[in-house]
């Protein structure tokens, strides 16, 4: 890029010519393929638009992953279009001369003719002359979590939610009470504690890793982490399985909980009851623990919403004269006077209490 540079300053027609006759005089820049077409994008594509085409791309073409013949060239080939492209002053050199990243480092002289291995010792910064080509290994982290799964080994993980069911009758919801629960959930192997070994023996660092968890793929200048496909990312491996869990460290244990029913729940609504639940993997935290309550229902009393509905009978001479009536309540039994004339849908009230007789001469009361 130095070059081209002290000739723009010069004359603009000399960069054109300079930059065709670089052209010619490189064997490998023929024949030259469209980084845009490579990564399936326009050449007015965002940022954004060359990362997803990168990353769908790349998992595509991964070697690990697709077995064709193929696949290691085309995956050296969105690398190359991608490390070009997303960086914005080797996109322009690029639009510019045709040239890809390695080739205007090339061009610029940069020490050791290596641009890469300054890119990774420097990340990205502007010494040895490699100031315009900055890199972001933010990309390569994102990278590294698609041929991952996102899901290492040594990841951990929140054990299962465990949804139960229970009964309870109508005084309990309205006024509260305590449940004892016992359910089945995953726990700790208590034969290995989890270590998931035989008891008296010890897992085994991985050979095939030496221990790291992770191994290097190296496709052309770059070097991509995997995770190891024998230990799964541990870093050991487990020769003697715990014969109780057989080697996954947890077990069915039979769990009691005591339940405190809040005052006023409601038919179909959930308690959670945090960690609780099964138990998590390497070291993640437990689940949870999810009741689903059922009310019974009940002879005497109903709730609609918010209200508490019992029913009465009044005869016609009642409802016409008036009467006295002994209305049982949540509260116990209480004295409800109905006066002249009393029609059907009338309210009356006693002490944190409503009464309702409706068409079929039932009282209804309702707090």
């Amino acid at each position: 890029m130095f070059v081209f540079k002290r000739i723009l300053s010069s004359s603009p027609n000399l960069i054109f010519n300079s930059a065709k006759s670089f052209h010619k005089s490189t064997s490998f820049l023929a024949p030259r393929k469209d980084l845009y077409g490579v990564l399936g994008v326009s050449k007015s594509a965002s940022q954004t638009e060359l990362k997803k085409a990168y990353y769908q791309l790349a998992q595509k073409y991964h070697p690990d992953k697709n077995p064709s013949p193929d696949a290691k060239e085309k995956f050296a080939e969105i690398n190359n279009a991608y490390e070009t492209l997303s960086d914005e002053s080797k996109r322009k050199g690029y639009d510019a001369f045709g040239m890809t990243g390695d080739e205007q480092a090339q061009a610029g002289g940069g020490p050791g003719g290596d641009p890469f291995a300054d890119f990774f010792r420097n990340r990205g910064g502007n010494s040895n002359g490699f100031g315009g080509f900055g890199f972001d290994e933010s990309a390569f982290q994102d990278f590294e979590s698609f041929f991952s799964g996102g899901m290492g080994a040594r990841q951990s993980a929140k054990g299962q939610d465990i949804l139960l069911t229970i009964d309870i009758n109508f005084a309990d919801a309205v006024s509260g009470a305590k449940k004892t629960v016992t359910y089945q959930r995953v726990g700790t192997c208590p034969s290995c504690s989890g270590t998931k070994c035989s008891p008296g023996t010890q897992p085994e660092k991985c050979g095939t890793c030496a221990g790291k968890g992770h191994t290097n793929f190296r496709q052309g200048p770059m070097t991509i982490q995997m995770v190891c496909g024998k230990c799964k990312g541990n870093g050991t491996i487990i020769k003697n399985p715990c014969g109780t869990c057989r080697g996954t460290g947890s077990a069915g244990i039979t769990q009691k909980e005591e339940l405190n029913i809040p005052k006023g729940i409601n038919n179909g609504q959930n308690l959670r009851v945090a960690s609780k639940g099964s138990a998590g993997e390497n070291g993640g935290p437990s689940g949870d623990l999810i009741i689903k309550v059922n009310v019974t229902p009940d002879s005497y009393f109903r709730r609609e919403g918010y209200d508490i509905f019992t029913d009465a009978y009044l005869t016609i001479t009642q409802a016409t004269l008036g009467t006295t009536l002994n209305v049982r309540t949540l509260d116990g039994v209480q004295s409800l006077t109905v006066g002249r004339g009393t029609q059907n849908g009338d309210k009356h009230k006693l002490p944190k209490l409503v009464f309702n007789l409706n068409s079929r001469r039932q009282l209804i009361i309702f707090p």
